[in-house]
């Protein structure tokens, strides 16, 4: 069906770029929700060159295709053109002041990271997209959101890979404050900030502090909802007993 559609945008759309654009996004999406990216991905390259041809380009579809491009490369392990199409992404959204669609922004910015983070590369070059994607969802969706609390969690986890424990402490008390309080939290937002706030404490050497967070942490991963976090939970209490004394480690047995 996707086949067919595509021959018709082919022969239907051929004198109206911007049209044929729009539509060509569509399949692409298409293509992705099946599983086949090879195909999304060529599809969006032709929408991306469509869209770019027509008269008057349309920034609002740009940015979705080259955010979308991203994407593709980047799950592809292409993280260099990933970073280029969402460099171009953000360039596009950067024009807009107030921001037309901040939550695509917003959305941009945090994959962007996230590559970066994937690449090797620490907070110097991960917090300014941080920075500015906090900015826009206290903009659009107030203080104290749940968007907030992920965006602060992720930084967290940047800062503690790169021993900024201070940083992240200060990172993760906010957002625990936050999911404590929200019913919309989900368990897996909870658990998530109670085990990296737990890991900073032992990584600061505070294994009585420590503990009470991986223990919430499996209380909460006990729970009959959500249970894909208990062992990574377990074993960071077994580290804890460990390094308290309280378990001898495997080797040693």
């Amino acid at each position: 069906m996707l086949d067919s559609a595509r021959r018709q945008v082919d022969s239907a759309l051929g004198g109206h770029p911007e049209v044929a654009a729009v539509v060509r996004h569509a399949l692409a999406h298409g293509y992705f929700g099946l599983g086949q990216r090879q195909v999304g991905a060529k599809l969006t390259r032709e929408a991306l060159d469509l869209a770019e041809s027509a008269p008057r380009p349309d920034p609002a579809l740009l940015e979705h295709l080259f955010s979308d491009l991203g994407n593709s490369m980047s799950e592809e392990g292409r993280y260099a053109q990933a970073d280029q199409y969402y460099q171009k992404a953000l360039a596009i959204f950067a024009k807009h002041s107030p921001p037309e669609n901040p939550e695509q922004w917003r959305v941009t910015l945090q994959q962007a990271a996230l590559l970066r983070f994937a690449r090797g590369e620490g907070p110097d070059r991960l917090d300014p997209l941080y920075d500015e994607a906090l900015a826009l969802a206290r903009g659009y969706l107030g203080p104290k959101s749940l968007t907030e609390a992920q965006l602060l969690a992720e930084r967290a986890r940047v800062r503690l890979t790169f021993g900024q424990l201070a940083e992240a402490r200060s990172d993760l008390d906010y957002p625990l404050r936050i999911v404590r309080k929200q019913p919309q939290a989900s368990i897996f937002q909870l658990e998530t900030a109670l085990i990296l706030r737990c890991i900073c404490e032992r990584m600061a050497g505070n294994l009585a502090r420590a503990r009470p967070f991986c223990q919430e942490a499996l209380a909460a991963s006990s729970a009959p909802s959500d249970r894909a976090d208990l062992p990574i939970v377990r074993a960071e209490i077994a580290r804890l007993d460990v390094l308290e004394g309280r378990l001898a480690p495997p080797w040693r047995c």
